[in-house]
This record gives structure tokens, sequence and C-alpha cells, in this order.
């Protein structure tokens, strides 16, 4: 029966070429890795429940078992425990932009919130918006604030286009400046067509707009011509 369980082997072989190519072995493999999954879950998604499997130390003839002791959790100077974010949480380590107040602010997502017992608060989906664990998010400033799953994935999905590249939202344009060596002056912002009809120049050459975005950062952009 095949349960997912590990079994030691000290010897293995890789597969024939006739084995590899085989319809009846990969359907096997199809199996095997389908019940490994479910068991085990895989590098990006963990298992849905604790196996809950007690592991004995492997031991033979010529290898004696090898015990690894039990050591306290490593905690940085204020007491708080480090290294507990788990690998498939795509999350940690995330740079987003949340409103502040008033303001848009870039924050990093730093670590799992932990409530005064220390156990996480929510259950981790690999959906961002079934993902009910909150997160520690760190601003610039030193604050930490917390944020649930959802709203930090709900803002990074509105700060990357269809092709997954990160851009930055404007809030407005809040000046202007003219470079009088290229811009067209009034006077001269119509010309006349070879059958004498005047017409107006259609060109922004020459003028700068000063740009602020969501970060409270602040740019000058030059106008193309239109």
């Amino acid at each position: 029966m095949i349960n997912g369980q590990v079994v030691t082997r000290r010897t293995v072989r890789p597969l024939k070429v006739d084995e590899v190519h085989s319809a009846s072995e990969e359907r096997k493999r199809q199996v095997f890795d389908r019940v490994i999954e479910r068991r085990w879950g895989t590098s990006i998604n963990p298992p849905k429940t604790d196996p809950g499997i007690d592991y004995e130390e492997y031991e033979d003839d010529d290898e004696e078992a090898r015990f690894i002791p039990d050591i306290e959790d490593t905690v940085d100077a204020t007491g708080r425990l480090l290294n507990q974010n788990p690998v498939y949480d795509t999350l940690i380590n995330a740079e987003v932009m949340l409103q502040q107040g008033e303001e848009y602010t870039t924050g990093k997502v730093m670590r799992r919130a932990v409530e005064p017992d220390d156990r996480v608060s929510g259950t981790f989906d690999s959906n961002p918006y079934l993902n009910t664990i909150i997160y520690e998010v760190e601003f610039p400033d030193g604050q930490v604030k917390e944020y649930g799953a959802n709203i930090i994935a709900e803002n990074m999905l509105t700060q990357v286009d269809a092709d997954g590249h990160s851009l930055t939202m404007m809030e407005g344009i809040v000046g202007h400046r003219k470079h009088p060596d290229k811009a067209i002056e009034k006077a001269d912002g119509f010309v006349y067509t070879k059958s004498g009809q005047k017409r107006q120049r259609k060109t922004t050459q020459g003028w700068d707009l000063l740009i602020r975005w969501k970060d409270g950062s602040e740019s000058w952009q030059k106008l193309k011509d239109m």
C-alpha cells in the first residue's frame, strides 16, 4: 500500500532507458508524486496537516544511530524567536506600498505576527486572498505595523502590470516648467499651409511636468512631441 511513509534504503539504482520511456513506469511515477505531494506537500506548499510521525534514527551493523540533541529555539537580544519564517511563504521579505494616513509608504514584510502564546494567527494558504495570516511590515521610519495577507497581496497586485513589472502609482501633476530655447512661443503657435490655411501647432516640445507619486516622491517628466 502506498502511504508516503519514508523508508530508509542504502542502495538505489537509476532507471534504465526503457524504464524511463515505459508508459507503465511513467504512470507509477505520477502516482508516486501525487501520493508524496498529498502526504508531505511541495517545496512551495506545506502539507495540509501534520503527518505526526515519530522518526527513528537509522542504524545497522556498520553504522550507529546519530541522535540529534534537543536545543532551545534561537532568539534575538529581545527574546524574539528567529528563523521562524517558512521558505514557502513568498510574502516574507517582499516590498509593498501601503497607505500610512494620507500618504503611501514603501514597507517590507518582515515576518508572521504571533499572539502572546507564540502561536501564529490565521491559516496559511498559497492563494494570498485565502491566506488569513497577519504579517509584520516595517517602514523606513522604523515603525512596525500588522497587516493581513489579503491587504498586502491586493496592494502588491495594484503595483505591477500584466507582465509582472513593478510600477509607481501617480498621485497628480503638481507643477510644470518651460525650456525657452525649445518651447514654442505663443506668437509662433500657428503656421500657414501652402493653400493659405491657418493651422495651430500641436506640440509639447520644451515643457516638463512635475509628477507627485503615491510614495510621496516627486520627479520631472519630459513631455514628448505630440
